[in-house]
């Protein structure tokens, strides 16, 4: 069984769509892309312009938004996945 066999399986029960759209974005992923989807930003900050600098400059993984209000963590989760290219 090849590793992209496994998002068949549980957790993930991507159907032949699905994982042909994650070869094809792994497969266009620089090095760097690809090591900074291991890595997870702390973000204290709901400036919009920063958010999306932060999104170009450092490609990460996902984000946290600690010690903000729900608004700005709205905010927050709207902007990164907008300005990030993967």
């Amino acid at each position: 069984m090849g590793i992209y066999d496994k998002l068949k399986l549980n957790p993930f029960f991507l159907n032949d769509q699905q994982i042909g759209w994650v070869k094809d974005t792994v497969s266009g992923m620089s090095k760097e892309e690809k090591i900074g989807q291991l890595f997870c930003l702390v973000s204290y900050s709901s400036d919009e312009d920063f958010l999306k600098s932060v999104a170009t400059k450092y490609p990460a993984g996902g984000s946290m938004g600690r010690g903000m209000p729900i608004e700005h963590v709205i905010l927050l989760t709207s902007v990164l996945p907008r300005a990030a290219r993967v």
